[in-house]
């Protein structure tokens, strides 16, 4: 083992500088925004400067490797350019142009994973097998686990000494303090070491034959086997009995074929190197059935993925383990015809798919949107609803009618406030009714009143003649007098140890007249004034909650 010096270190701090220039630019970039956003302060370009740095510098990362494996540097460097303009272009759009939804967060996910995955596999698209690929996996795993342990540990360290200050010497440090540690530490030093671990070309490429050490190699055949067998035989057993009872398989046995899958490319990948060195018979012979013995059991998993789409629709979760489905069929059939002397086309084939299915006019998210909207749509005009967009009043004399897609109308238009926000839905109803519609209840109420200012940044103004406050006091879900125009309830509160009730009476014609107010307004009854952060009524139920702060 060559000697750590010094010297040596400061060689490597030099040349990883050297190699990683512009990928050091942005990981102090990383930095700098995550402690700036650490103060509290709100910024426009907050998530932007995140997202942009961080992906930055990982990909200026991908492309030095690619940039290092490759003869025409001018070519290359025209198109790193051209890569970088269209990564700022996209890191731009979504910033400031996009809503964040399920649609914009897929695409995110799979931009970023894509790079990631480009990390292992550009420096080795020449290769003839994946040996080479194999190990400096392995060696990447371990270096990235170990820079981030001797990153922890320096943050540790440098915390402990920060309190020293405190507890010794009565020092006050300002308490952002250990974020700032925790961010230098894990944000900028991690990656920096990570950055010195990586090997040059010529190290790289190493195709040495190399097995894993004896307690990994341990764990895949004394842990990772014996349970995957164990799912063949329960998955198998389960196959039998819908077989022999003649019934559909629950949508559940999806999640046990995808751990199947998931553990079956595990110990493949493990086991890759056996197959190019003598001995090793048993793991061969595991890379050689196990997929044929997975293959069948993909069917299970196709049949409860269709039974859940037909019972309960498509979402872009449904069609994300179809599509995943589909890429297992392929994975199986690809190891058993090339004897799985080729694994890098496992991780390609799932990234190229991620991408085409989340990023782009066909990506899943949309289209399970516009699916959902359309039932929606239809449905609402089958039910003949008065009027599209509804209003409130509209909306509570549909859902008093006894129509049996209610439900599952109501469930969708949830999903998809929730998943996809209120703008895209203002042609199914009003901003004030979708923000009343909740997930669909057994009682099919609503409620008649209901108030949110809870963002609401204005100062209270103490009301003229009232010399005492109870905070933020929270009513929740308890039955209330109504007389007429008048909701009655009690306050209960304590001063000093002692409990007071104050009776407050509020007007439901008051009440309504505020819903739709953007500020808080100062309710006055004949014993308090109340500024109302949120309140929820029903008039059906008597069921009343509210946060107020209360001057009596």
């Amino acid at each position: 083992m060559e000697k750590l010096t010094l010297e040596k270190l400061k060689d490597n701090f030099i040349l990883s500088c050297k190699r990683f220039p512009i990928s050091i630019f942005f990981l102090l970039w990383f930095t700098v925004t995550l402690i700036y956003s650490g103060l509290g302060k709100s910024r426009d370009a907050q998530f932007f400067n995140v997202f942009y740095s961080g992906s930055a510098a990982l990909l200026t990362c991908v492309l030095r490797l690619w940039e290092e494996e490759v003869d025409d540097l001018k070519r290359c460097r025209i198109i790193q350019g051209a890569i970088h303009v269209c990564w700022l272009a996209a890191a731009v759009y979504i910033s400031f142009y996009c809503d964040m939804n399920l649609t914009v967060e897929f695409s995110v996910f799979a931009l970023s994973f894509t790079i990631a995955i480009a990390f292992f596999i550009v420096p080795f698209f020449k290769e003839n097998d994946d040996i080479s690929l194999w190990n400096f996996t392995y060696h990447t795993f371990l270096t990235f686990v170990l820079s981030f342990i001797v990153a922890l540990i320096l943050m540790g360290g440098v915390m402990l000494l920060l309190e020293s200050f405190t507890q010794l010497f009565g020092v006050v440090l300002c308490s952002d303090a250990y974020y700032d540690v925790a961010v230098v530490c894990n944000g900028f030093i991690a990656p920096f070491l990570f950055l010195q671990l990586i090997p040059k070309h010529d190290k790289m490429h190493n195709d040495s034959v190399k097995r894993l050490p004896k307690f990994m190699y341990g764990i895949i055949h004394y842990l990772f086997i014996p349970l995957t067998i164990a799912y063949l035989i329960t998955l198998y057993a389960y196959a039998a009995k819908i077989i022999f009872q003649w019934e559909l398989p629950e949508g559940w046995v999806s999640w046990l074929v995808t751990a199947l899958m998931t553990l079956m490319t595990i110990i493949i990948v493990a086991v890759y190197p056996s197959q190019f060195s003598d001995g090793h018979d048993v793991d061969k012979k595991i890379v050689k059935w196990l997929p044929m013995c997975v293959l069948p059991l993909l069917l299970l998993m196709s049949i409860g993925i269709l039974r859940r789409i037909s019972d309960y629709g498509i979402t872009a979760n449904r069609l994300y383990i179809s599509l995943f489905n589909l890429w297992c069929y392929g994975v199986c059939v690809w190891l058993i015809v090339s004897k799985a002397r080729r694994i890098v086309w496992i991780p390609i084939s799932f990234t190229v798919l991620l991408l085409l299915s989340s990023v782009g006019p066909q990506n899943f998210s949309s289209l399970a949107f516009s699916s959902l909207k359309s039932d929606v749509i239809k449905g609402l005009k089958m039910a003949k609803v008065a009027k599209l967009p509804m209003d409130i009043t509209t909306y509570k004399k549909w859902i008093k009618q006894k129509d049996a897609s209610m439900n599952d109308i109501i469930s969708n238009i949830y999903y998809l406030k929730s998943q996809y926000g209120n703008k895209v839905l203002t042609d199914i109803a009003d901003s004030v009714t979708l923000m009343r519609i909740n997930y669909f209840s057994a009682d099919k109420s609503i409620s008649d009143i209901e108030i949110n200012n809870i963002c609401d940044d204005n100062a209270l103004i103490i009301p003229s003649g009232y010399k005492h406050v109870i905070p933020s006091y929270n009513y929740l879900y308890n039955r209330v007098k109504v007389d007429g125009d008048k909701i009655s309830f009690i306050v209960e509160y304590e001063v000093n140890g002692k409990k007071l009730k104050l009776p407050i009476d509020v007007s439901i014609k008051k009440m309504k007249s505020i819903e739709n107010s953007k500020y808080i307004v100062p309710v006055k009854c004949s014993n308090a004034v109340l500024y109302f952060s949120s309140f929820s009524f029903s008039e059906d139920t008597k069921m009343l909650s509210f946060c107020a702060t209360i001057f009596y």
